[in-house]
């Protein structure tokens, strides 16, 4: 029976890095050639995201809109069940939603759960990427981050997830000590030794390779070379509005780029948690 390891994490956290590590990892280990790193096709489908459509769609037998959130909610869980029982592979699931309920059903399918690895990252950080993405102002994205009903929307690409405020997305998945279910990862720790982050993750997942393919699937994911690889072969990821999904991959840029009045606004809501990781100015 198949089942699924969550890559979760609340957005521009550090998702979209980790997956392409692992989806260069394990081709590796299947004896692929990634000297030239895989293409982000292997990416999409060896770390899908549990909100595409196609999932959600093939399941209801037509195309989805926002005004069918509350169904899409109901059979949720159905979907992840046929998604799992379709091999008796382990999946990694990518996701953005909180661990918790929408509409008053259940987002994941516990009977499917077989581990997890939660990506945390600043968010003051997080508040000037997020706006990047959303093509909204920095303001704005604070207070979608400080909203604990806040969702993404259904469109032709994705299914809504449920990301409520950063806080409690953070608190969701973390609250406890599950050493043999649950990895936390830290988005500074990867950018500051990212051999020493994957290489803690290969070790949770109990996977064993040459150091040579650890080491190249690191070095394939260098945010110039994820960079690069988007100029050659575009990111299906990136909204049209967005000239790049690999925007700047760096830690800090709040300390110029938020006023005083913003970072207060973002401490005043997230301090407990922002304790908990360091993130405290």
């Amino acid at each position: 029976m198949g089942g699924f390891f969550w890559l979760a994490s609340y957005p521009k956290s550090g998702n979209t890095w980790v997956r392409a590590f692992l989806s260069n990892f394990i081709a590796g280990l299947q004896g692929r050639d990634i000297s030239q790193g895989v293409d982000f096709n292997f990416v999409y489908s060896f770390t899908a995201s549990e909100a595409h459509t196609r999932f959600h769609s093939n399941f209801h037998g037509k195309e989805l809109t926002s005004g069918d959130d509350k169904m899409i909610a109901q059979y949720r869980r159905d979907v992840q069940e046929k998604i799992a029982n379709s091999t008796d592979s382990l999946l990694f699931m990518k996701t953005h939603s909180y661990l918790g309920e929408a509409y008053g059903h259940p987002i994941f399918n516990e009977k499917y759960m077989r581990g997890a690895l939660y990506i945390v990252r600043n968010p003051l950080d997080v508040a000037l990427s997020w706006s990047h993405h959303l093509n909204v102002s920095i303001d704005k994205t604070i207070d979608i981050m400080n909203n604990p009903n806040a969702q993404t929307p259904t469109y032709e690409k994705l299914v809504f997830e449920k990301t409520t405020d950063w806080s409690n997305h953070v608190f969701s998945w973390t609250k406890q000590e599950l050493p043999n279910f649950l990895m936390c990862m830290r988005y500074e720790d990867m950018l500051e030794n990212p051999l020493k982050s994957f290489s803690s993750l290969v070790r949770f997942l109990q996977l064993k390779a040459p150091k040579k393919i650890l080491r190249q699937a690191v070095d394939n994911v260098s945010f110039r070379k994820l960079q690069q690889k988007e100029q050659v072969q575009g990111f299906s990821e990136r909204p049209e509005y967005v000239k790049n999904f690999f925007r700047k991959g760096i830690k800090g840029q709040w300390e110029t780029e938020l006023s005083k009045k913003q970072i207060d606004k973002i401490v005043e809501v997230h301090n407990v948690q922002m304790k908990r990781f360091g993130y405290l100015p």
